[in-house]
């Protein structure tokens, strides 16, 4: 993650290249240019990934909007609690539920 630099306020996280590819392609079709794509490296890097990007304080501060989407595999439960302990660790706001999924940033 060394490489990746925030260049936008609103920034979505996902799991590897292809959904990077796929949301790049989406985002591109609905003519949306204002979000940023960001592969974490799969689900197993998800925390250490995050808390490198959090490390940039002054690039992450940029970030007003954060999606984060996950391959929910056999457990959609599972995922999102997976999601959420690592927002908790990280000191980030953590959804209450499964349909309040988007949450802000800044406290």
């Amino acid at each position: 993650m060394n490489h990746i630099t925030i260049k936008k306020e609103r920034l979505l996280i996902v799991e590897g290249k292809d959904e990077e590819l796929f949301f790049d392609a989406l985002l591109k079709h609905l003519n949306i240019s204002n979000i940023q794509i960001l592969s974490i490296g799969g689900k197993t890097k998800f925390r250490k990934n995050l808390g490198a990007l959090l490390n940039r304080r002054e690039e992450f501060a940029k970030v007003k909007r954060l999606w984060i989407t996950r391959d929910a595999d056999d457990d959609f439960n599972s995922a999102f609690q997976s999601i959420c302990d690592a927002l908790k660790a990280l000191e980030l706001p953590v959804p209450k539920s499964l349909k309040s999924l988007q949450v802000p940033v800044q406290k």
